[in-house]
């Protein structure tokens, strides 16, 4: 529960936003509402909606866009989110059914206000979506949600100016979300469940988040369990991140799978830059192959010996460099000697 003390720190004010699927499981049902009085400042109905949220945090509503049933909304839709002025925060939800009727114009027209195209690819037939960006924003600048059952997210207006006026966020504002999505599908045949969970902090130019998806899809023939864990930070164009995957997939027919991979990754100056290593077994047709993959500049073998620690052997720059080595049987083509004893 949000407090109106809670509500007044640093001046906010916070709205809750909630799109509902076929699940209809969104916790506060559809709408756009004040977060704190509960008040409902736009209603919903098929298939689209649009509000905005001034620099004052005068809210207006743009109403319904059933682009499901009637094409000439779809047109609406696109001028309205195009006419939009700068200095306002653009909220976008949906009801019931927004996959039907979408078109390229509208695709782009929401990239526009922060959306990415994967996710609004991502939108399946009667799930739940919702977009809280600001005009010119680009692709991936808003915060965009999907879920095939529902979704609610709350955000806040900061000293009295949305996050997203003038173009970007003001120096002192300053968002932290701790947001978890759910689904759950059964079928005669199959089943799947799926968990996101998303802790984020957000200032003027920089931004951390850590994100752990969990899936377990199961079919007629087959089972899958898999986890992703992700953490990053950013701070203007340089980020740097982190991945785990871990995977296990079984068939009837016998192809079995087992992989672990954990990735880092940097980007500075335009330029990326990555390490990791990724660990696996599987079995197709009773042949069996285990790997081990190290991706690295400088990969070493650190052995302690009580007082120091010593690099039995490293390989750096396609060379492989031992401190001492005993070797029982050797061929060689070329051999370089330095020191004969």
């Amino acid at each position: 529960q949000i407090t109106g003390l809670q509500a007044q720190v640093d001046n906010q004010r916070l709205f809750r936003v909630s799109a509902l699927g076929s699940g209809k499981s969104a916790e506060f049902g559809a709408g756009f509402n004040d977060a704190v009085t509960g008040q409902s400042l736009a209603t919903s109905s098929r298939s689209w909606m649009l509000a905005t949220v001034d620099a004052a945090g005068v809210v207006k509503s743009y109403g319904i866009y059933d682009v499901f049933g009637t094409a000439s909304r779809r047109t609406d839709f696109v001028n309205d989110l195009n006419a939009l002025p700068r200095g306002v925060t653009t909220v976008v939800w949906t009801f019931d059914e927004p996959s039907s009727g979408m078109t390229d114009d509208i695709r782009t027209a929401l990239v526009r206000h922060g959306a990415t195209l994967a996710a609004l690819k991502a939108i399946a037939y009667r799930s739940a979506y919702v977009l809280v960006g600001f005009p010119d924003a680009g692709e991936g600048g808003g915060t965009e949600k999907v879920s095939t059952t529902g979704v609610v997210y709350t955000f806040a207006v900061v000293k009295g100016k949305p996050l997203a006026s003038g173009g970007s966020a003001p120096a002192v504002a300053a968002m932290a979300a701790v947001t978890t999505e759910t689904a759950a599908r059964a079928a005669a045949d199959s089943a799947l469940g799926t968990r996101i969970d998303t802790v984020s902090a957000k200032t003027d130019a920089a931004a951390a988040a850590v994100t752990s998806e969990t899936t377990a899809r199961t079919s007629a023939d087959s089972a899958l369990g898999q986890r992703v864990d992700g953490v990053v930070s950013r701070v203007g164009t340089a980020e740097a991140a982190i991945q785990s995957n871990a995977s296990a997939t079984s068939t009837l027919s016998g192809k079995l799978a087992a992989s672990y991979s954990l990735k880092t990754q940097i980007t500075a100056d335009g330029k990326r830059y990555a390490a990791g290593w990724a660990l696996g077994v599987e079995v197709d047709a009773g042949i069996s192959q285990s790997q081990f993959l190290v991706m690295a500049d400088r990969f070493a073998v650190l052995s302690p010996d009580g007082k120091s620690t010593a690099v039995p052997f490293a390989i750096e720059s396609g060379q492989m460099i031992v401190n001492r080595a005993l070797i029982k049987n050797l061929d060689a083509t070329n051999i370089n000697v330095a020191n004969l004893s």
